[in-house]
């Protein structure tokens, strides 16, 4: 196909794009690939995050052109110190991340569109770290 358009991507540049939507974020030290836990992460690396691809469905929908849509999931976490309210500091890594990926919905031409589609929190429980999940749907283009 001799056209590109906004929405043909491949797979690591839109899950490098959202690492590097989340580490632009004010004060964000760490972002690191296909990991989950934070085994390792001492407070020297928050906040930070892991960006994983999860899962990518593809259906067929010309002879050579297939619909993926891509689950990603972002894990953040952030630490409170003395006298800090964790859950403030959740809120706001959550507002500038979801802020982050709305800015860029295309992530630079490699998707039709990203939604966030799910955010969930440990509320708090492990503190002074607290941990957030949001799962991204992106939806993009790839020939057969």
């Amino acid at each position: 196909m001799a056209n590109r358009y906004c929405g043909f991507g491949e797979k690591k540049k839109i899950v490098k794009a959202v690492a590097t939507a989340i580490e632009g974020i004010s004060g964000v030290v760490f972002v690191d690939y296909q990991r989950a836990y934070d085994t390792g992460i001492g407070p020297e690396k928050m906040p930070g995050g892991f960006v994983n691809d999860i899962r990518n469905d593809r259906e067929q929908i010309l002879v050579d052109i297939v619909k993926n849509t891509l689950s990603i999931g972002v894990v953040l976490w952030t630490r409170a110190a003395e006298g800090e309210i964790l859950w403030d500091k959740i809120d706001t890594l959550v507002n500038a991340a979801t802020a982050a990926i709305r800015a860029d919905p295309s992530l630079g031409s490699q998707t039709y569109d990203v939604e966030i589609s799910r955010v969930e929190s440990d509320n708090g429980s492990r503190h002074p770290v607290g941990v957030t999940v949001l799962i991204l749907t992106a939806v993009y283009y790839s020939e057969v």
